[in-house]
């Protein structure tokens, strides 16, 4: 895998037990910051990237795109946006990545839509 470099050490050493792996998916991949979305939630027990990450799983399931896309968390990227969720799209395809920004408007099926659409 040559995205981001990876396995191109010029010190092999500091590679030595590592091996690479094959992709679990094909297509690409939406990072959500987890920190903005506790920032933004109505409560401490409620996140709402990890209620995005699973509507947005299941919107990649019913879509039948599992091997193709996949949703996940990510700790805090330092870009956090006053008010909106950080996320970041990596197509694994091209090696290319976005990073995006966006409001909460209180309905996290169509959040995960529009965020789906964008892959």
């Amino acid at each position: 895998m040559a995205l981001f470099g990876f396995g191109k050490s010029k010190d092999q050493n500091s590679l030595e037990g590592l091996e690479e792996s094959e992709l679990p998916v094909s297509d690409k991949m939406i990072w959500i910051c987890e920190k903005c979305g506790f920032k933004l939630a109505q409560d401490e027990t409620d996140n709402l990237t990890r209620r995005l990450q699973k509507a947005i799983k299941g919107i990649v399931s019913d879509k039948k795109r599992k091997r193709e896309v996949r949703a996940m968390v990510t700790s805090c990227m330092n870009v956090c946006p006053p008010g909106k969720i950080a996320a970041s799209i990596v197509d694994l395809k091209s090696g290319s990545a976005r990073f995006i920004e966006f409001e909460y408007k209180g309905d996290i099926d169509k959040t995960a839509e529009k965020l789906y659409e964008l892959l």
